[in-house]
């Protein structure tokens, strides 16, 4: 056998051991106590990912009839404008992660999760109040939506908190893409359940309705993550020559 069979061989072979270490390892991590605590929190986190990125928001913001509400209809006649704002807001959200990134390792996982769904209430009366806003001054426009882009930065630190608590809760040894399985599995399910329910919500209360599914799955998520036991929460160790 040349060398260059050898190392197909075992190419393969390695591929083949590690999907099933994976595979193995995401059914050994779904059945942690621990984990299925965290999982209703991902659900409903992943379900207001779904409500604002699905395509009942570009409708609502597009619909040629204002129903009372400022954000609805908004860009009826600039419908190009959509992307913008959600541009801006994926900008927010990622300085946000990345200030977070320099102090996440100083507090408690517990701590930081449920300071971000705190934040995330605070974002739905900053919203609900943007969207009341059609006959208040634009300044008064201008401060809600500053304090509530602050209060998003603040919010994004349940990802980078939540998938750090995830790994330690698989675990090394159940394979590197358990981790990240399970989490594709609940960012689908909650996506799927969040663009379902947010165009319910919508033909009942167009704008406002996915700001009442927003806080209703945050205050869901958030009841979850306080149930947590604090030996699942830990603070994530310092790296060695930060501290």
């Amino acid at each position: 056998m040349c060398w260059r069979e050898v190392c197909a061989y075992s190419a393969v072979g390695s591929r083949k051991h590690g999907a099933s270490q994976a595979l193995g390892g995401l059914i050994r991590a779904a059945k942690d106590p621990a984990l299925l605590r965290l999982a209703p929190a991902w659900l409903c986190i992943n379900a207001i990912v779904g409500l604002w990125l699905g395509p009942t928001l570009t409708f609502l913001f597009t619909l040629d009839n204002r129903q009372g509400q400022f954000l609805t209809g908004l860009f009826a006649k600039e419908p190009e404008r959509v992307g913008i704002v959600l541009l801006g807001y994926a900008v927010v959200f990622a300085i946000g992660v990345t200030l977070w990134s320099f102090v996440l390792h100083r507090f408690a996982r517990k701590t930081v999760l449920t300071a971000a769904l705190v934040a995330m209430l605070l974002v739905c009366l900053g919203l609900y109040l943007l969207n009341q806003s059609g006959a208040w001054p634009a300044w008064v426009r201008v401060v809600i939506l500053v304090i509530t882009a602050i209060l998003i930065m603040v919010e994004s630190g349940f990802t980078p908190a939540a998938l750090s608590l995830l790994a330690d809760l698989v675990g090394a040894q159940n394979g590197r893409g358990a981790a990240m399985g399970i989490y594709n599995v609940l960012l689908s399910l909650g996506s799927l359940a969040g663009s379902i329910l947010g165009g319910i919500l919508a033909q009942q209360f167009f704008s406002n309705g996915i700001v009442y599914g927003t806080l209703v799955m945050a205050l869901i998520a958030l009841l979850t993550v306080r149930a947590l036991p604090a030996t699942q929460a830990k603070q994530i160790p310092t790296p060695r020559g930060n501290a």
